[in-house]
C-alpha cells in the first residue's frame, strides 16, 4: 500500500504499488542504524570546526608576524639618511618615471630594495653610497626604479596577503620561493 488518503468526498485505503512489487505494502522504511552516521557526520564536524580554527589562528598569526616585521623595519629606517644626488633624476626620466622617489643609505642591509607601499622609496647599503656615479651602481638603482615603475612593491603586498591566507597550501609556499625570480625576471631583461 502506498498510502491512505483521506478525504470528505473520497476514501481510498488500499493501493497496490505497481512500479515496485517487491517494495511491499509496508509504508515505513526499514530502520537502520543511524547512530553510526550521526557519529561520523559530528566527528567529520568537529574536525572541520578545528581544521578552521587552526586555519584562522594560523592566518592571524601571520598577518600579526607581517605586521610586525613591517614595523621594525620602518622604526630600523628612521636611522637612515637620504642622499641627496641629482642621479636619480638623470636614472627617473630614462624610465619615464615620473613619481618622486627618494634614495636612502642604511647600514643594515646588504643589497638595496625598495621599501614602501604608497610612497616606495629605495634604501641602499651605506657602502654603496661613495660609488653611487659608477655605472654598475646606477644599473642597480635602474632595477629599483624599474621595480618601482611597475607597481611591483604592491603585487608583493597582495602576494604577502595571499599567502597568508592560503598559508595551508604547499604549492603557495612553493610559488613563493620562485616569486622573487618570477619579478627580476623583465626587470633583468631590461
Amino acid at each position: 500500500m502506498i498510502g491512505k488518503v483521506t478525504n470528505p468526498n473520497i476514501e481510498i485505503k488500499n493501493i497496490p504499488n505497481i512500479a515496485n512489487p517487491n517494495i511491499g505494502n509496508n509504508i515505513n522504511p526499514p530502520v537502520t542504524n543511524t547512530s553510526q552516521s550521526l557519529i561520523n557526520n559530528s566527528s567529520i564536524d568537529v574536525l572541520i570546526s578545528m581544521l578552521s580554527i587552526l586555519w584562522i589562528i594560523g592566518t592571524i598569526f601571520l598577518i600579526i608576524q607581517g605586521i610586525i616585521k613591517y614595523y621594525k623595519v620602518s622604526k630600523a629606517l628612521e636611522t637612515s639618511t637620504i642622499i641627496e644626488d641629482n642621479s636619480i633624476e638623470v636614472l627617473k626620466k630614462i624610465i619615464n618615471l615620473k613619481r618622486n622617489i627618494k634614495v636612502y643609505a642604511f647600514d643594515g642591509i646588504k643589497s638595496p630594495l625598495v621599501y614602501g607601499l604608497i610612497k616606495p622609496k629605495i634604501v641602499i647599503p651605506t657602502s654603496m653610497v661613495e660609488q653611487i656615479h659608477r655605472e654598475e651602481t646606477k644599473h642597480i638603482l635602474t632595477h629599483e626604479l624599474i621595480h618601482i615603475k611597475r607597481f611591483d612593491n604592491i603585487f608583493k603586498f597582495i602576494w604577502s596577503m595571499a599567502i597568508y591566507i592560503h598559508w595551508f597550501n604547499p604549492l603557495v609556499w612553493l610559488s613563493a620561493k620562485n616569486l622573487l625570480r618570477i619579478w627580476n625576471y623583465p626587470v633583468m631583461k631590461r
